[in-house]
């Protein structure tokens, strides 16, 4: 299994279309990594049979196959060749490149079985402003159509929202910049739960997810929300001290997330507006853009959710039923 590994190159260059499109289902959860790697397997075997039929003197197809279709080799190859199906999953990440967008390990305080009081853990978790840029930067395919069309686009949203109450708000923070209705992409947070475990059943047990997407982009829902943090509502704890209540700590970092998106550069200080060391790597590149030469931000504009989310991580009062307190983004079909 070891030999299997060493084996696998990077997949940092793919000379075959199908392999892209492998990866890609797996990456969006169509299929799983064993498909992959067995499809792969089977679709080389019938190219070494064309070789051999187009070329009878090749005696050894599967090198030629290898030069010509390294990229589905490489698939063909996890896992030792399928021997191991538990390793395919493992060794397709070793092979793909690194990600450009690092999953942030934070804090949050969460209930802990067996533990009386609530525990510092590490959690995984994707900070919208780090997501944004690295989607103009590596993916500019998808910036275009899911997060920023158009500059043309984001003027005729804005000019949509001018009889928003919260408008001239939003024109007097801006006033700086100039150009901003051509350069501010509105942004939406989602929030609801969902059961992933004993679904339909009276024991399921259900996760928070917190998402956020463009209001200007265009796609499927799958394409356009992009995942924040997930976390099993038996381990959230309330705490009136904001150290030790997940969804206080939560939204602390959240909203320096969004913070650094409003401002369209880093910040020179943390989520506990502590300021970072000049000579820290963090201090050294406050200011920088998050777009590089553009001068793109993100304004959270829309907050979605169920009446149950408001309550219980807007914090609006519990009879939210007198519906003057929502008011309908009427640019966005689905939003209040």
């Amino acid at each position: 299994m070891a030999r299997g590994r060493e084996d696998i190159p990077s997949l940092n260059q793919y000379s075959s279309c199908l392999a892209n499109k492998l990866v890609d289902l797996v990456a969006w959860r169509h299929i799983s990594p064993q498909l992959l790697q067995n499809l792969a397997m089977h679709t080389l075997a019938d190219i070494q049979t064309v070789i051999a039929a187009v070329r009878p003197e090749v005696e050894d197809t599967g090198k030629v196959a290898e030069r010509i279709l390294p990229g589905l080799v490489k698939l063909a190859k996890l896992g030792s060749r399928g021997a191991y199906k538990n390793s395919i999953n493992r060794d397709l990440k070793t092979a793909l490149p690194p990600a450009y967008v690092p999953v942030n390990t934070v804090r949050i305080p969460l209930k802990v079985p067996g533990k009386q009081a609530p525990q510092s853990c590490d959690q995984h978790m994707i900070y919208p402003h780090r997501l944004f840029s690295a989607i103009y930067h590596h993916a500019k395919t998808a910036w275009s159509s899911r997060v920023c069309p158009s500059p043309d686009r984001l003027e005729q949203f804005w000019k949509s929202q001018e009889s928003h109450p919260n408008f001239p708000i939003l024109v007097r923070l801006l006033s700086h910049r100039p150009n901003w209705r051509r350069t501010a992409v509105p942004l939406k947070i989602h929030g609801d739960s969902c059961p992933v475990v004993g679904v339909g059943k009276s024991w399921a047990k259900s996760y928070d997810f917190t998402s956020w997407s463009s209001m200007v982009g265009k796609g499927s829902t799958l394409q356009l929300i992009y995942l924040i943090w997930g976390v099993c509502l038996g381990l959230i704890n309330k705490s009136l001290d904001a150290r030790l209540d997940t969804r206080k700590t939560f939204w602390k970092k959240v909203v320096w997330s969004f913070k650094v998106l409003f401002h369209g550069e880093l910040l020179s200080y943390d989520h506990n507006d502590i300021e970072y060391a000049p000579d820290s790597v963090a201090g050294r590149r406050a200011g920088e853009k998050l777009c590089g030469d553009s001068d793109h931000s993100g304004v959270l504009w829309l907050l979605g959710a169920d009446l149950e989310w408001f309550y219980k991580d807007y914090a609006l009062p519990a009879r939210v039923f007198n519906w003057h307190i929502l008011r309908k983004c009427y640019s966005y079909i689905t939003s209040w």
